[in-house]
């Protein structure tokens, strides 16, 4: 099977070249189905990188492209289709309910990256981000945190 990985920028999602065929959706924020915010749960071979905002992008991107690798190398095997929605599911429910983002914010992390991160790792079996590194991107998600709480206030 042919391997895919789409690298896309900007702020709003589309993806007019995609064949509907690979059931790829967006309203412009968000792209589903997405496992872990990157592999096509439908074509696990179409990986999306950085899709993420709020991040730190060529950590995230190195990590993302590492992480694709690893289960298109078939070193590491993908749960099943059912599990992977589940996750989505579990994702999706987790920055409604207790961080309160909604479908508009559905691939921002801020001061969820560190977690992200060492989720992806931990998934792949793969090295995480330079501790140094992961160290200021804490830092720097707390403050985008902190701004984000006195914004709302």
């Amino acid at each position: 099977a042919d391997k895919e990985a789409l690298f896309y920028s900007g702020f709003e999602y589309s993806f007019p070249f995609l064949h509907p065929d690979c059931k790829i959706t967006t309203d412009g924020y968000g792209v589903e189905p997405l496992y872990k915010h990157i592999i096509n749960i439908e074509y696990p071979t179409m990986c999306f990188l950085i899709l993420g905002n709020q991040v730190s992008p060529m950590q995230l991107g190195d990590l993302e492209a590492r992480f694709c690798k690893k289960f298109l190398s078939n070193e590491k095997v993908l749960p099943s289709k059912l599990e992977m929605y589940q996750d989505l599911r579990n994702d999706q429910e987790m920055r409604q309910n207790k961080l309160g983002l909604g479908p508009r914010n559905a691939h921002k992390f801020g001061c969820l990256q560190k977690a992200h991160y060492d989720d992806l790792s931990g998934t792949a079996g793969i090295a995480g981000i330079d501790p140094e590194i992961a160290r200021y991107i804490l830092q720097a998600s707390e403050d985008l945190c902190v701004l984000s709480s006195e914004s709302n206030n």
